[in-house]
């Protein structure tokens, strides 16, 4: 599934790039108002919380500390954040970083990422639980949806495709 089809299949090029995401998320029965939900109800118990993490960390570029987070979601700083933390990283959701000459108390976390092998074999890992958890016996692609796209590299090669910020404004037209 290229980047012309995902275009082309979603997104209506006489509406403007925000009528379309109105569209495709929150029109009543849209056919991707429930995706991200689905998503986190389907891998984390308490998905709310981890919710409210990630949207957190979406509101700042350069990522959130620790406290940041307990403050931002009003989730309790406590061991409970320190697992929904340790899930988001580990399921590859969300990055963490030292913050420099901090004590690991002061980790950075960001919603970026990049392929390593570390993260590939946490994506495996995904798919496998995936596939067991619905108990599918079809193929499952890997689609990327990235800002920037990916860097070719050792650990890209599973990738079946990819879309960038910029192929959903491609050959669409903006009104007013």
């Amino acid at each position: 599934m290229g980047k012309t089809f995902l275009v082309n299949h979603f997104f209506d090029k006489s509406l403007s790039f925000d009528a379309n995401i109105d569209n495709l998320f929150f029109k009543k029965r849209a056919e991707l108002w429930d995706e991200y939900d689905h998503l986190y109800s389907t891998l984390f118990s308490s998905s709310e919380n981890y919710t409210k993490v990630v949207e957190a960390l979406s509101e700042k570029r350069q990522g959130l500390t620790r406290s940041e987070i307990a403050l931002k979601t009003k989730l309790a700083d406590n061991d409970k954040l320190t697992k929904i933390l340790h899930n988001l990283v580990d399921s590859g959701f969300v990055r963490a970083y030292p913050y420099f000459g901090k004590r690991k108390q002061n980790t950075f976390y960001q919603s970026e990422y990049q392929i390593t092998k570390d993260y590939d074999e946490k994506v495996r890992k995904k798919m496998s639980v995936f596939r067991t958890v619905t108990k599918t016996k079809k193929a499952l692609q890997l689609v990327m949806i990235t800002t920037y796209g990916l860097t070719s590299g050792m650990y890209s090669e599973r990738v079946q495709a990819q879309v960038v910020l910029d192929d959903l404004f491609e050959n669409v037209k903006f009104l007013g």
